[in-house]
């Protein structure tokens, strides 16, 4: 049956009087009435029952009642769904007067129905009532006055089924509203929930004025606003109290009172106080004030009874006091006992703010009646003005034996007192006061009692930039109990008593302020420090291997390092030049690696032997590599390697990063330095230390050394060799011993010396500067600086003795003119050290000793890993190069602005390196480009330089050749670019070399020997030119050799 699209004064669809009426599944749709009642008008004690449900949807009354108007003792048994129904009063569907009743067992829905006055879905009024025993849902519905769901006056509202009320609106009492001694409750084994109602002004959820609210059912409110009283709102003698299990979570009032508002007390508004009452398990959660109170706002009107241990106060928010609780103008103040309250906020007390409360005296022995707090414990609240968990003013407080821990304010952490109070058997545990005012309790008031006090690690919230310390001090308890009684009978403190104070971060290290301490401090990308009680932060080695962070945290180091400084490879990295590492390549390279080494070391090992037992200097009876070794000048690429190793080895030393591409290109280099043990760890064939290096750097020229005695003496027991022959072997394996010493020095020096480098660093380790794995403390590294002093002897110190041995034993003859000096076999093995060098700077192979070790060596003990360190090493490279200036010591031009770039090149570097430590510019990547391009292309320059002196050589023994002149390279005299014993010149005198002849006409000019020479020069004319036509007409036996003529060399 549907009665629908009716029209009538009262009762469009239905209108009885006295009457039963029993609907079946009837469905009411578009009924209006000009009066009461859209669809159905009862009045009279009639009864009216739907069964199967049924449906009244948009039916409207101009009066009240928009589906249903039941009146005069009527009794309505209807459940179903009512939907859209409206009214022009009261009842947006149903409105129950004059002692009626409406009940139903069954499902019902009233959904999105309005009243333009009350009650937007039901209105009681005048005794009647309402109740329920069938899951029911009250959403979206809304009233322009009063009640979103249902207002009830006089009248009663019950339940006790699964409930749910949502999104329903009103001015005040956005769900229900009760009031002129009304009562609401309900009850039973289900959960009736309150979610996202909205009120304009008081009470989001529940309005109650002169009334009664109780529930012993489990109940939610959630989400529901007003502008006081988010989800309750009590005035007028109102009452409400509960006993089953509920939450208040994320409720927000614009005002007062998140959850819980009132009115103050007033003879004409509010005369009566109110009541409420907690006594079931409740937790107020992240609810929200706009001014005070984030859970309950006491004004005076309301009075507050917790008679429950379990009551919980957590994460609730006021903008301006009382993050919890809010009591103001409380005559007989409210006693709180067995609450905890945990992580509420408000600008002033944290957790609690009470003004003017317990002011009123008890009539019967005239004791006060504080504002009581019992056994309540008090944890991480924060207050940004005052009184982290609670804050006083004007009023009589009490505290006993509660717990006040990590509680965090601008002044008292715990606690801030203006008004009178007691203060007995609590504890006071990690307090914070953010500006030094009482880290527990500050009071400015009086305080009447204070008692039997712990106090444990209260300390001061730092500013940002600044970390928290201690310093054991006697004036704890001024610190901490700011304003309290000097005496405080039976108070304690943890011991040893450390007083709080705020110290500036470390420098590199940043602290976010408050409670961070020392150990908390985040530490700067590109620094480290040793141990987190350290208060010494070290700038890396290697910039980019530091992350920063806190000191030990698992991403202090990048990827691949680890240890001090993060300076350390990681197991499957290797290490390169700057502490930087690099991913080993899987082992199917390193295992090609290995054997590409072994057989180019197998190579040259064997062509090092034809070399070194070959006694033929000329003819096709010259080996390969002789005749190779013929376009390579020595002495320049002598000038380019030394060079190399020096900045190879001091920006090891140095620990120094260059820009990218410029560092990339000094790692190649390393392989000039010739140290094994550096190449075997860099292609991660072998797992070197230091320790390993060492061995490997001191041992293989040794090694070396005699490899080159054995293969000396196997040839020299060949019996078939000529005295000549072997007088050249020996000249050669003199020349290779050389070349030797001098391609190690600097490499060998550089480690020996880093053998005594170490640093203590603050967890007490004396570690190795060149290997942080090692501790220098240990016994086997005292093992092997031992072994180490005995490798500078021998090394350091022994090569330049060496070479100053043989140059100064024939300094006779070295100091005579090229062409005199070179008459004497005794010199001749020793060419090398001498024949680059003007005659009066022969000894200069030794200063050049001396610049590399100083350089490569030496520094490393200069204010290691700063800028001093660079700085003082540009300054000998600089006097260095003043030396080399004021003794122009090179025979040929070639190599004077060869030595000058190279020293330029040094130079240079290190002042970039300089300027790279000290950050003078920040520069932009681009500029870094130009920069690391510059030195790159000034490295390419001096390979220029040795490649153009190989071609010029090559076009000299062509044009010898088509010019048929084959004149023996053993009595060549002529200076021009070549300065190797059997090489040819492109010039036959010294006049005629545009680049080294200056040089000797200044010396002949300057000296008398010279002046000898110059007038006998007709007769060596001719002795020369004679010597030319015997080597000619190739008459020259083995026995005949001059014995000035000088073998070649490998380069």
């Amino acid at each position: 049956m549907a009665e629908t699209s009716g029209a009538s004064g009262v009762g469009a669809a239905v209108a009885a009087a006295g009457s039963s009426l029993a609907f079946n599944g009837t469905n009411f749709v578009g009924n209006s009435a000009s009066g009461n009642g859209g669809a159905i008008y009862v009045s009279e004690s009639s009864h009216v029952s739907c069964v199967g449900g049924g449906v009244f949807a948009d039916n409207r009354a101009s009066m009240d009642g928009g589906a249903l108007f039941a009146t005069g003792t009527s009794v309505v048994s209807c459940g179903g769904s009512w939907l859209n129904n409206s009214a022009g009063g009261s009842g947006g569907a149903v409105r129950i007067h004059q002692v009626s009743a409406m009940s139903w067992t069954d499902k019902a829905v009233f959904a999105y129905n309005m009243a333009s006055k009350n009650g937007g879905a039901v209105s009681l009024y005048n005794q009647s009532s309402v109740s329920w025993s069938g899951t029911t849902t009250f959403r979206g519905n809304s009233a322009v006055y009063s009640g979103g769901a249902i207002i009830a006056a006089k009248s009663n509202i019950s339940w006790d089924a699964a409930t749910l009320f949502e999104s329903n609106t009103a001015d005040a009492s956005g769900a229900i509203g009760a009031f002129s001694g009304s009562s609401v409750s309900w009850s039973g084994g289900d959960t009736t929930r309150f979610i996202g109602q909205r009120a304009s002004s008081a009470g989001g959820a529940l309005h109650v004025s002169d009334s009664q609210v109780a529930w012993s059912a489990t109940t939610e409110f959630e989400d529901n606003a007003a502008l006081s009283g988010g989800a309750m709102f009590l005035w007028n003698g109102s009452h409400v109290e509960w006993s089953g299990d509920t939450e208040f979570s994320s409720n927000e009032a614009s005002a007062d009172g998140g959850v819980v508002g009132s009115f103050v007390l007033d003879s004409l508004y509010n005369p009566q106080g109110s009541y409420l009452i907690v006594g079931g398990t409740t937790i107020f959660s992240n609810n929200t004030s706009g001014a005070n109170g984030g859970a309950l706002a006491l004004l005076g009107g309301l009075s507050v009874t917790i008679g429950t241990e379990n009551t919980v106060f957590v994460g609730n928010t006021a903008a301006v006091a009382g993050g919890a609780i809010f009591v103001s103008g409380t005559a007989v103040g409210p006693t709180f006992v067995n609450i905890s309250l945990v992580s509420n906020s408000a600008q002033v007390g944290g957790a609690i703010s009470l003004i003017g409360s317990g002011t009123s005296f008890n009539p019967e022995d005239y004791t006060p009646a504080p504002t009581t707090f019992e056994q309540c414990r008090f944890t991480s609240n924060r207050a940004i003005a005052t009184g982290g968990a609670v804050d006083t003013a004007a009023g009589q407080d009490k505290f006993v034996n509660s717990v006040f821990e990590g509680n965090t304010a601008g002044t008292g952490g715990a606690l801030r007192l203006a008004g009178t109070a007691e203060v007995n058997n609590c504890s006071f545990v990690e307090n914070v006061s953010d500006d030094g005012g009482g880290a527990a309790v500050s009071n400015i008031g009086f305080v009447s009692s204070v008692s039997n006090l712990s106090f444990s690690r209260n300390v001061y919230g730092c500013q940002e930039g600044m970390f928290l310390e201690c310093e054991e001090s006697g004036t704890l308890y001024e610190a901490i109990c700011d304003g309290c009684p000097v005496e405080c009978e039976g108070c304690s403190f943890e011991e040893p008593q450390l007083v709080p104070k705020c110290s500036d971060a470390l420098e590199h290290s940043n602290s976010s302020g408050g409670t961070v301490t020392l150990d908390a401090l985040v530490i700067e990308p590109g620094y480290w420090r040793a141990t987190p009680s350290s208060e010494n932060v070290l700038e890396c080695y290697n910039a980019d291997a530091c992350l920063g962070g806190v000191t030990g945290s698992e991403s202090y180091c990048l990827e691949g390092y680890e240890g001090p400084y993060c300076a350390v490879c990681s197991g499957g990295y290797t290490a390169r030049l700057g502490m930087a590492c690099s991913k080993c390549s899987d082992r199917a390279g390193s295992i090609a690696l290995g054997v590409s080494v072994s057989v180019a070391g197998l190579l040259f090992t064997v062509a090092l032997v034809s070399y070194a037992v070959s006694g033929e200097s000329e003819g096709r009876a010259r080996g390969v590599v002789e005749r190779t070794g013929r376009f390579v000048p020595l002495q320049s690429v002598k000038i380019v390697i030394v060079a190399w190793q020096i900045l190879t080895q001091f920006t090891s030393v140095a620990n120094i990063r260059f820009p990218h591409v410029y560092q990339r290109f000094l790692d190649a280099l390393e392989l000039f330095n010739f140290d094994l043990g550096w190449v075997l760890s860099a292609g991660c064939v072998f797992d070197v230390d230091f320790h390993d290096r060492l061995l490997v750097s001191t041992i293989a020229p040794i090694v070396g050394l005699l490899f080159l005695a054995a293969v000396y003496a196997a040839a020299a027991r060949n019996s078939h060799r000529s005295s000549e022959d072997l007088q050249r072997v020996w000249h050669k394996h003199v020349s290779l011993v050389l070349l030797l010493t001098f391609l190690v020095y600097a490499s060998v020096s550089a480690v020996l010396f880093q053998t005594f480098a170490c640093e203590e660093l603050d967890d007490r380790k004396n570690y190795l500067r060149a290997d942080y794995r090692i501790e220098c403390d240990s016994p086997k590294h005292s093992a092997f600086q031992v072994y180490a002093g005995f490798m500078i002897v021998l090394y350091t110190v022994g090569i330049p003795a060496l070479y100053g041995g043989f140059l100064f034993r024939d300094s006779d003859v070295l100091r005579r003119d090229e062409a005199d000096r070179e008459q004497l076999a005794r010199i001749a093995p020793t060419a090398d050290l001498w024949k680059p060098y003007r005659p009066s700077v022969f000894y200069y192979e030794v200063i050049e000793c001396a610049r590399r070790v100083l350089l490569a060596g030496v520094v490393v003990f200069i204010y290691p890993n700063t800028a001093a360190q660079i700085a003082v090493a540009l300054l000998i490279a600089v006097v260095f190069a003043m030396i080399s200036e004021a003794l122009a010591p090179y025979a040929s031009r070639w190599d004077t602005w060869l030595c000058r770039m190279g020293h330029a090149v040094v130079a240079v570097s290190m002042y970039v390196a300089l300027l790279l430590k000290v950050d003078v510019s920040d520069e932009r990547a681009s500029s870094q480009r130009v920069f690391e391009s510059l030195l790159v292309a000034a490295h390419v320059c001096m390979v220029g330089v040795v490649l153009l002196e190989v071609i010029m050589e090559a076009i000299s023994l062509w044009v010898e050749k088509r010019g048929q002149q084959p004149a023996s390279s053993s009595f060549r005299r002529g200076r021009g670019i070549f300065r190797l014993r059997g090489s040819v010149s492109m010039f036959t005198e010294a006049d005629d070399d545009p680049f080294s002849g200056s040089i000797y006409e200044v010396e002949r000019q300057q000296s008398e020997d010279r002046r000898r020479f110059r007038r006998s020069s007709s007769s060596s004319s001719a002795f020369r030119k004679k010597k030319v036509k015997i080597a000619t007409e190739g008459s020259l036996s083995p026995g005949s050799v001059d014995a000035t003529e000088t073998p070649s060399v490998l380069f």
